[in-house]
């Protein structure tokens, strides 16, 4: 089955999370079970491992520390929980960065750094 991709804007004068008029792009994601921190804004990674995509983390090694999308919803703890969860990430837009929620671990170097490398896949951060 062909992934769904959404590509629309969105109305800002109630957005915390967006920051312009830009183009976003979201598709279904699989969140991994047990992932921490399930607000809308959580910066996500995907594990090289089977694709799931869960928190950034800075000192992953196992694809994680890459970020590639932001998560488009809240979910709930009871569903992450008891087991992975079918949900949407944005792939392309313009998000505000003290919306984003990062690595609790990773210094402002770490993210400055992970800035840079998401606008090169089309995640731009002000």
């Amino acid at each position: 089955m062909a992934e769904e991709f959404v590509v629309g804007e969105t109305d800002l004068s109630s957005d915390d999370l967006l920051v312009a008029e830009h183009p976003l792009i979201s598709k279904p994601i699989t969140l991994l079970e047990d992932t921490v921190t399930t607000n809308r804004g959580l910066v996500l990674g995907r594990i090289t491992t089977g694709g799931k995509l869960t928190i950034w983390t800075v000192a992953a090694v196992d694809g994680s520390q890459n970020a590639v999308a932001v998560l488009a919803q809240d979910i709930t703890a009871v569903d992450i929980a008891a087991a992975d969860v079918v949900c949407r990430g944005y792939f392309h837009g313009a998000f505000k960065e003290d919306s984003l929620t990062w690595d609790p671990l990773a210094a402002a170097g770490d993210i400055a750094a992970e800035i840079l490398k998401m606008e090169a896949r089309g995640l731009y951060v002000w």
